[in-house]
C-alpha cells in the first residue's frame, strides 16, 4: 500500500487492541506521584488519543506496533489510513467474557472467578458501537489517525463479573489467583488496567446511534438478553 498509487479516495482502518497500551507509563508512575492516590480519585489518568507516541504494548502485542506504523505511513493523497483501538468487546453473545456468562447461566458454580482483587480498569465497547464508530470514521475522515473505541464508563474487572452474576447468576463473586487464573483463555486481556478517555473522536458519535453509551454495567440486563437470544436461550 506504501507504494501504491491511487486515483480516487481510499480509506485504511487497522482494528487493533488496547494491549498496544499495557504497558504504558500512567500518570500516578511519575516521579514523586503520591503512592495511594494520584492526581484523581481512581489513582491515575486516562490515556488520551494523542499519547498515541508513549505507548508501550504487552509483550505479546509488540508486533501490533509495527503493523499500526506502517498502516500510519500509508496515508497519501487519495488514501487515508487510521488506527483504532477498541475496548474489550461485549454484546450479542459474547467472546472475551464468554466463559463468566456461561458459568453463571449454567449454574455450573454459585461464584463467579475475579482475577486477583480485579480492581484494574477496563476499557470496554459493544460490539454494535464498534461498528458505529468505524462507519463514522470511514465517512468523516477525520485528521487525527489514532482513535479509541470505548464506550463512556469507567468500569474494573469486578465490577464487569460482579454485573454478570447479578444479572444472570446468583450475585456472588469469589477472588482466584496463580494457577486457577491460568484455566482461563484470555487473561491478558482481563488482567490489563487502562483506562481510555472518553474524550476525542467518539464525542461526536450521536446519543441515539450508541447501544450501551453508558457501558456494560448500567446495560447489564440488556447485554444478558443479547446473549440467551444468540445461545438459544
Amino acid at each position: 500500500l506504501e507504494s501504491t498509487n491511487f486515483d480516487d479516495d481510499k480509506t485504511l482502518i487497522f482494528v487493533s487492541s488496547y494491549l498496544s497500551w499495557a504497558h504504558t507509563k500512567k500518570s500516578n508512575e511519575d516521579e514523586g506521584a503520591d503512592d495511594d492516590g494520584g492526581e484523581e480519585e481512581e489513582g491515575y489518568e486516562a490515556f488520551s488519543e494523542d499519547q498515541y507516541v508513549i505507548r508501550k504494548p504487552h509483550e505479546k502485542y509488540a508486533h501490533f506496533i509495527e503493523a499500526e506504523k506502517r498502516v500510519k505511513k500509508c496515508t497519501s493523497k487519495y488514501l487515508k489510513s487510521y488506527v483504532v483501538f477498541p475496548g474489550l468487546l461485549y454484546g450479542m453473545g459474547e467472546e472475551i467474557l464468554h466463559p463468566f456468562f456461561k458459568t453463571a447461566w449454567t449454574g455450573k458454580q454459585k461464584e463467579l472467578d475475579i482475577f486477583l482483587d480485579g480492581k484494574n480498569y477496563l476499557p470496554t465497547i459493544h460490539v454494535a458501537d464498534l461498528v458505529t464508530i468505524l462507519a463514522k470514521l470511514f465517512e468523516e475522515k477525520p485528521e487525527q489517525r489514532y482513535v479509541f473505541a470505548v464506550d463512556k464508563s469507567t468500569s474494573t474487572l469486578k465490577d464487569l463479573i460482579g454485573a454478570v452474576s447479578t444479572s444472570l447468576g446468583t450475585g456472588k463473586c469469589k477472588n482466584i489467583a496463580g494457577d486457577e487464573i491460568c484455566l482461563y483463555d484470555n487473561i491478558d486481556m482481563l488482567l490489563v488496567d487502562l483506562k481510555f478517555s472518553q474524550e476525542g473522536f467518539i464525542e461526536g458519535i450521536d446519543e441515539e446511534s450508541w447501544i450501551c453509551e453508558t457501558g456494560f454495567v448500567e446495560n447489564k440486563d440488556k447485554i444478558v438478553l443479547e446473549y440467551k437470544k444468540k445461545n438459544g436461550g
